[in-house]
């Protein structure tokens, strides 16, 4: 195992026509786990490089094995948009200057020239101890998000946020990320089961139900993929002529889903029941309710509070 350095090397090297082709600057990363270069001048024309790394080497630097190593490099010029890639080559266009990183675990490090036109690049190579930490395209990564406030959701900046919504979004299905929901104003919406817009409830006839089996639509259906969902409701009923059962349907004359009995005494006190399982018609479907025998006399009042999901 190496021995680690005490003290990092600064290493500059010239790279021009006057050298011409497999020119190179390299540098000692011996002991170093990273590395940062620097092309600090360029003149040159029809510059390409690659980036290269040995374990096998000799002093000079230049026979032995070597291998490319791909690091990330950006233009300096572009440091205001993080513009960055991840290569082990590179052309080089004249009158701009680039920085290039990388994590390295060899003995020796060079850059060396493929092709050149004309003019020189000066290089400056800096071998460092630590793994560099290095995030590419940070304008993307650290300022943005998917949106503005106020705008379609799709971009910056990073916020905790929800989806302003008065209206359900259409099922996005079992698997899928769906969006935290919030009200105009940016209140998380934290009541249960749906956002205000959506609750719907149902208030019994001036005369109740009275001596009949006709059906009465508490809910009509809300449209493709939205069911109809029943949270709580109230029962009253006067003394009646005969024992019935009162009953809410899944749609019309379909399933029952819930059901009470009530004899000719009534239900002069009433019930209250809260659902917390809401009770759930079929999508795009109607919820009815009926008395399945005719009371003879007396009148049933039901009342009904739910929402529309889903």
């Amino acid at each position: 195992m190496s021995k680690m350095r005490t003290t990092p090397q600064l290493v500059t090297g010239v790279i021009s026509t006057t050298t011409g082709n497999d020119s190179y600057v390299a540098v000692n990363v011996d002991g170093y786990l990273s590395l940062s270069l620097s092309m600090v001048s360029n003149s040159a024309s029809g510059l390409a490089v690659i980036f290269e790394v040995s374990n096998d080497a000799v002093a000079d630097a230049y026979t032995g094995n070597w291998d490319g190593v791909s690091g990330t490099w950006k233009a300096l010029a572009m440091q205001r948009s993080n513009s960055s890639t991840a290569e082990s080559t590179l052309t080089i266009n004249a009158d701009t200057a680039y920085s290039w990183v990388a994590t390295l675990g060899y003995r020796w490090f060079r850059v060396r020239c493929t092709s050149v036109t004309s003019g020189s690049t000066t290089w400056y190579a800096k071998p460092q101890y630590k793994p560099i930490a290095y995030l590419p395209n940070t304008s993307s990564i650290l300022s943005g998000g998917q949106a503005t406030s106020g705008s379609p959701v799709s971009g910056a900046p990073v916020r905790i946020a929800g989806q302003v919504r008065t209206s359900n979004y259409s099922n996005i299905g079992n698997g899928n990320t769906g969006d935290v929901i919030v009200t105009g104003v940016g209140a998380m919406i934290i009541k249960p089961f749906s956002i205000p817009e959506n609750d719907w409830n149902y208030s019994a006839g001036a005369s109740g139900i009275s001596n009949t089996t006709t059906a009465v639509t508490i809910k009509t259906a809300s449209g493709a993929g939205i069911r109809n969902y029943i949270t709580s409701i109230q029962l009253f009923s006067e003394a009646l002529g005969t024992t019935t059962e009162f009953v809410i349907r899944d749609g019309a004359g379909g399933t029952v889903l819930w059901r009470q009995k009530i004899g000719t005494t009534g239900l002069t006190n009433g019930i209250n029941i809260i659902f917390n399982s809401p009770l759930k018609s079929t999508a795009n479907t109607l919820l009815e309710v009926a008395t399945l025998t005719a009371s003879v006399t007396g009148a049933v009042y039901f009342n009904a509070q739910g929402y529309t999901a889903p």
